[in-house]
């Protein structure tokens, strides 16, 4: 995982690793940094990694232009089969799309009940123009025992429904 949101970093506490720990911004900003020196591992898997976002930058937007992270990118491709980038909200800021070269596919988490229609229009616009690389959507925080009508349409994950009979290998 590679923690490109720079201005707001969340990964190093989800994962509970010491977010003193030098990261992407120190990386970029010191040429004598190494690949090694930022590399951390998740404690949650022995094959996950981690890239923290390190000391908040006064002019991330730059920085995730740099020639510099393109070149970390390259290095991590010849190491890691899968490398997750960490980006802002598209919404929030432009971030994201300034590290679209970098990306293969883009995947945008929306949760249930809580993720606007307007939020999903961005998401359908970014998709429709070709903005981010292969969009697609992850729904998360379903509550599946519910049943009946909700705001967006009629649910049936019951305890009888679809999902269920999947999880049961039906």
């Amino acid at each position: 995982i590679l923690e490109l949101h720079l201005r707001r970093p969340k990964q190093g506490a989800y994962i509970k690793l010491n977010k003193f720990n030098k990261g992407i911004a120190n990386y970029i900003t010191d040429e004598s940094l190494s690949t090694s020196k930022i590399i951390q591992k998740s404690g949650l898997h022995r094959n996950l990694d981690v890239i923290v976002s390190g000391t908040r930058p006064a002019n991330p937007n730059e920085l995730l232009l740099s020639s510099r992270l393109r070149d970390l990118m390259k290095e991590l491709k010849n190491k890691y089969d899968f490398i997750i980038l960490d980006a802002p909200p598209v919404v929030l800021v432009s971030d994201a799309l300034q590290v679209k070269d970098l990306a293969d596919a883009t995947m945008y988490v929306v949760r249930s009940e809580y993720t606007t229609r307007r939020q999903l229009s961005i998401i359908e616009d970014i998709a429709s123009k070709s903005k981010l690389p292969n969009p697609f959507i992850v729904l998360n925080d379903v509550h599946l025992k519910r049943q009946g009508y909700y705001k967006g349409g009629y649910s049936y994950f019951g305890e009888s429904g679809y999902f269920q009979k999947l999880k049961e290998g039906i």
